[in-house]
């Protein structure tokens, strides 16, 4: 077993090591499966700049009021 930190909640968790995660050089599992299990998955329209769900595929509103604040070169990009 390999003991590994969940970046989200700083437990301690166990990561079995396996034949095909050595040779197919798997990444080590970067949080717990507690907080994985609460993690839902994004479907349908998001903002196309931060992901967030929404009705439209376009900018939140969100976004358009920090790219009106913050310099361009700030923002994060894709």
């Amino acid at each position: 077993m390999h003991k590994l930190i969940c970046l989200l909640c700083d437990s301690q968790f166990s990561q079995a090591v396996t034949w095909s995660a050595l040779f197919l050089l798997k990444p080590d599992e970067k949080v717990c499966h507690s907080c994985r299990s609460k993690f839902k998955k994004i479907t349908g329209q998001i903002c196309t700049l931060c992901g967030r769900p929404q009705s439209v595929h376009a900018v939140c509103r969100d976004c358009e009021v920090w790219k009106s604040r913050v310099s361009d070169s700030l923002l994060l990009r894709q």
